[in-house]
């Protein structure tokens, strides 16, 4: 089959499966009592307001949507631990950032969230394949977290078709990070801008490593390193658009593909301004965001997730906030 640029090839069993992963990301939660928290991603290391700034594109396949003119919006970020457990943030993990933009009536819908994590490429490939994975953490669950968590790889390296993608994604493994503005955050999946296909991203504006990881530390020691980083100045990020350019080389459908290419454009900036994040005021508004949802389908219809992944996450993430809802 000839792929086109920009366009979704949905398999015709993909339901099944979406079904399949929702019934047992639920019984998982369950058995490990973790249904209040969120499926990933469960620990908050910071979450805070911050300004969006569109700036002046000159690439006009950039100008859609949200990018279509310079402005500026509201914007909330919760910056995160990869895990659905509660655990000390020198435990080495994926790295998350959700953006919540507050745009009014600026667009289709009221809300643009852009969700995030240190890592270029998806674990997974596909609705088939995440189903499978999570059935092999499903049978885990019934063993020591300590075991269970080693032969997670396990997996990728006994399937023959899945060992040269697991060496893809052991080039992006969990790692220790020493502060969460130093870190590059990826949306792995595509989406849309206009009727190309896209993957974007938000690394430092200026990039100077100024922390280095320490031997030991607090357990919140990442919220701290921010706080005490943000008490002294503002911190700027930048967010680019990358564009798929082949249909083979830059998949839709298998999201564990990096996307190889410099066919970049920045399109944003992210700045988190000078406050004190351990005063009352700060720490009641990150508990209020603890209450709120991000979700890739909170989104302009310029900018909707494409791809099997997105789609699942699409159906996936209700259930999850559903069943947070109820505890």
């Amino acid at each position: 089959m000839q792929l086109e640029l920009g366009k979704e090839y949905p398999p015709a069993d993909e339901a099944r499966f979406v079904q399949q992963i929702i019934d047992d990301s639920i019984a998982l939660r369950k058995r490990t009592k973790t249904e209040r928290f969120r499926g990933q991603h469960a620990k908050a290391t910071a979450g805070l307001k911050a300004k969006f700034e569109v700036l002046d594109i000159e690439d006009s396949r950039a100008r859609h949507g949200l990018f279509s003119q310079p402005r500026s919006f509201d914007a909330i970020l919760r910056f995160s631990n990869g895990t659905g457990r509660i655990q000390p943030d020198l435990i080495k993990d994926g790295r998350g950032l959700a953006i919540k933009l507050m745009i009014g009536n600026a667009g289709d819908s009221p809300v643009q969230d852009f969700v995030m994590i240190n890592f270029k490429s998806f674990p997974i490939r596909d609705a088939k394949q995440y189903a499978a994975f999570m059935r092999w953490r499903l049978h885990l669950s019934r063993l020591p977290e300590a075991i269970g968590s080693r032969m997670m790889p396990a997996f990728f390296l006994f399937t023959p078709s899945r060992i040269s993608q697991f060496a893809r994604v052991a080039r992006h493994v969990p790692k220790k990070i020493s502060s969460v503005v130093e870190e590059e955050y990826h949306s792995m999946s595509p989406y849309r801008l206009g009727t190309a296909a896209i993957k974007f991203s938000v690394s430092p504006e200026t990039f100077s490593r100024t922390s280095s990881v320490p031997s030991s530390a607090e357990d919140d020691f990442l919220t701290k390193e921010l706080a005490e980083r943000l008490r002294k100045d503002e911190v700027a990020l930048r967010m680019r658009v990358q564009f798929q350019q082949d249909p083979n080389r830059h998949p839709v459908e298998d999201a564990s593909v990096i996307w190889e290419g410099k066919d970049v454009v920045d399109v944003a900036r992210v700045v988190l301004p000078q406050q004190e994040l351990a005063s009352e005021d700060s720490q009641q508004f990150a508990r209020s965001i603890e209450r709120m949802s991000f979700n890739p389908w909170h989104t302009l219809s310029q900018h909707q997730p494409i791809g099997g992944i997105n789609r699942l996450r699409k159906a996936v993430y209700e259930a999850s906030s559903a069943l947070r809802s109820t505890q």
